[in-house]
């Protein structure tokens, strides 16, 4: 075996156990060594990506795609960094070049359905989910398709498109989550790889999506709330559950002296990072976090996260266990007119404002105040909803 050859299996060892700064390390002795060498440029770019280091991941992929330019693999895996990096143009433009090479690449049409599913043109976007279905039985095409059904107006296709996916593929939780929702029987909260993915996929656009298009504003809401209600200017220490990319917390953080972030998302969490505002920031469930957590906080801030769960409760809970005495508790909902809580087809939950204050008060919480808001738009039209403020008991 060359010796460069025996290099790259030893780095794929490294990978394989998880000791990805060993192969890191090998990955660039090895370009080094001969700095036109495909694999080498390939799999560092692969790696950088696997870990979130975008920029250096498609440098690497993009001279790995120069070396061989007729690989539809480069192409498609050099299109997938791009979105990720919130470059729809560029990742487009990838995915075009593998389908050059190879037309029934199923993940280069599903990519770039997903791109034409975000900017609204379903109508492209169902075309490619169709070619990539036609050429593979790809799961996240044909939830593609379900979500394109149920848009058209077409419940029963959307159900029947589902229950396909889960006879194939049924740990895909996303279609299980969806065909609940759609039969009448929704679950009270998503698979968590469904909230990872989602925020993990949309990161690098996320910010401005939010306040652009959406014109979000709730940080500014419940920092207004807690300036009008809750009569105390400085915290010592906070925790910005779903935290996010850091909006909520870049709006408290100066009157916090030991800000903690916790979000499912890694790539949410690494955009976080950049704002420098949190102490710490964990990437983990927010009750898990919460029941782990050993020192009490005084301030609990979920910007847009009941959005994402349907019972409160346990969450509250947690939330109180972990209270100073005279902690508080600051989050916003979208508004149900029903008497718990909703699953809408937008994929996010709504609460009735009784029920939300029933499942503070069984936690432990009293509310402080109440405000109706307007949350975000959806399609252009306003979604009411509502910012509270509670107190320990």
């Amino acid at each position: 075996m060359k010796k460069l050859d025996k290099m790259i299996a030893e780095a794929a060892l490294e990978t394989e156990a998880r000791r990805f700064s060993a192969a890191e390390k090998i990955y660039r002795k090895i370009i080094r060594e001969d700095p036109r060498h495909l694999d080498g440029h390939y799999l560092l770019g692969s790696l950088l990506a696997e870990r979130g280091e975008l920029k250096p991941a498609e440098k690497h992929l993009k001279i790995a795609a120069e070396l061989l330019p007729s690989s539809p693999y480069i192409w498609n895996n050099l299109g997938n960094i791009r979105l990720l990096a919130g470059d729809d143009e560029g990742a487009l433009s990838a995915w075009s070049n593998a389908l050059k090479f190879k037309p029934d690449l199923a993940e280069a049409w599903c990519n770039t359905g997903l791109v034409y599913m975000r900017h609204e043109n379903f109508d492209e976007a169902e075309n490619c989910m169709r070619k990539a279905v036609a050429s593979k039985n790809l799961a996240q095409a044909w939830y593609a398709l379900a979500n394109l059904a149920e848009k058209r107006g077409n419940t029963e296709e959307a159900v029947l498109i589902c229950r396909k996916v889960l006879g194939f593929q049924p740990g895909y939780h996303s279609a299980a989550f969806m065909l609940s929702r759609l039969e009448g029987r929704p679950m009270a909260c998503p698979p968590r790889q469904t909230i990872k993915n989602l925020f993990d996929n949309h990161a690098k656009r996320f910010e401005s999506h939010l306040t652009g298009k959406l014109a979000y504003s709730i940080p500014d809401s419940i920092d207004e709330i807690i300036r009008s209600h809750a009569g105390i200017q400085r915290f010592d220490r906070a925790v910005d559950l779903g935290c996010g990319t850091g909006l909520m917390g870049l709006r408290l953080a100066e009157r916090v002296d030991e800000l903690v972030g916790v979000d499912l998302s890694p790539r949410m969490l690494d955009e976080a990072k950049e704002k420098n505002i949190y102490k710490r920031l964990a990437e983990s469930d927010l009750t898990e976090f919460l029941d782990a957590e050993k020192k009490p906080f005084d301030l609990f801030l979920a910007a847009d996260v009941m959005v994402y769960m349907g019972e409160l409760e346990n969450l509250f809970a947690a939330a109180f266990n972990r209270a100073s005495e005279n902690a508080i508790f600051a989050f916003s909902t979208e508004k149900s007119d029903g008497s718990g809580w909703e699953l809408r087809n937008t994929g996010r939950y709504a609460h009735a404002d009784a029920f939300v204050r029933q499942s503070a008060e069984n936690a432990g919480w009293s509310v402080l105040a109440c405000e109706n808001v307007v949350v975000r738009l959806e399609s252009g039209s306003p979604v009411e909803g509502n910012i509270f403020l509670m107190a320990r008991k």
